[in-house]
Parts: C-alpha cells; sequence; structure tokens
C-alpha cells in the first residue's frame, strides 16, 4: 500500500509535510500482510552484539595493551570482585592472574585518568550491589 503523498501541485505552494502515516487500521493490515510472506524464513537471525567479558587466562590478558587504564575481575557469575586502576593494565592483569583464584572473567577500559575512572567504576558497584567489590574485605574499607 503506497503512503499517501502530496499531489505535485500541492507541494510547491507551502511547508506542509509531503508525506502522511497510515492510519492505524492500514498500518495493521501492512503489518499482517508482511507477517505472510515466506521471505521472513529467509531472514538470517540478527547479529548479537560480542560478549563484553573475557575469560581470565594468559592467552585473553596477552591480547590487552600495556596502556592506563581500568580493569574489572568477576566471579563465575560475573559479579565483578576487584575493580583496579593501573598505569599498565595488562601488567596488572598479569599480576592478578598469579594471585587470584576466584576471579574467571574480567573487563578493561583504557583510560588515562584511571584513578578517576577506578572511583567512578567502584562507586557505580557500591550503588548497584550495596557493597564493595569482593564483599568489602580488602584494602578500600580505609577509603570509605
Amino acid at each position: 500500500m503506497p503512503v499517501p503523498c502530496a499531489v505535485p501541485q500541492e507541494r510547491c505552494a507551502d511547508f506542509r509535510q509531503l508525506e502522511a502515516s497510515y492510519s492505524a487500521e492500514e498500518a495493521v493490515a501492512e503489518a499482517k500482510r508482511c507477517l505472510q510472506c515466506d521471505l521472513r524464513l529467509l531472514m538470517a537471525q540478527p547479529e548479537l552484539p560480542p560478549e563484553r567479558w573475557a575469560e581470565f587466562n594468559v592467552s585473553n590478558v596477552n591480547e590487552v595493551p600495556a596502556v592506563e587504564g581500568v580493569f574489572i575481575l568477576a566471579d563465575p557469575n560475573k559479579k565483578p570482585i576487584a575493580i583496579k586502576g593501573a598505569a599498565n593494565i595488562q601488567a596488572g592483569l598479569l599480576e592478578q592472574l598469579d594471585s587470584s583464584t576466584e576471579a574467571r572473567f574480567f573487563l578493561w577500559e583504557e583510560d588515562r585518568m584511571y584513578t578517576k575512572r577506578e572511583s567512578e567504576l567502584i562507586q557505580q558497584h557500591l550503588k548497584q550491589y550495596g557493597e564493595l567489590p569482593g564483599g568489602g574485605d580488602d584494602e578500600l574499607d580505609n577509603l570509605f
């Protein structure tokens, strides 16, 4: 069904809208017609955005650049257990890889003002979970 349009002679006379929209009934009729088409069966599934969390292992950590930023370590349920700012994200993650037994996933974010970003992420975590990352059993307890 064509979209209702103003005739060419009227288009030159003023600044009214050129194309109108379907009425509710027309829109429902068009949608029903479209849903009856067998081409819908040939349409590919949409691509989902990539998973943000990466598995916390040496090969994934080695892909992280050695730049300033913040990383988040998470447990198997992807609940953050540590939020750290570092002058070298890769080195910080490798250090945590050697010492952390709970972490299964990680996120990282490049940010030259990593201490500020670390503080923002901790505040977001406090707002969402009501506790510090990891339950608050670390050196951050004295800050709050």
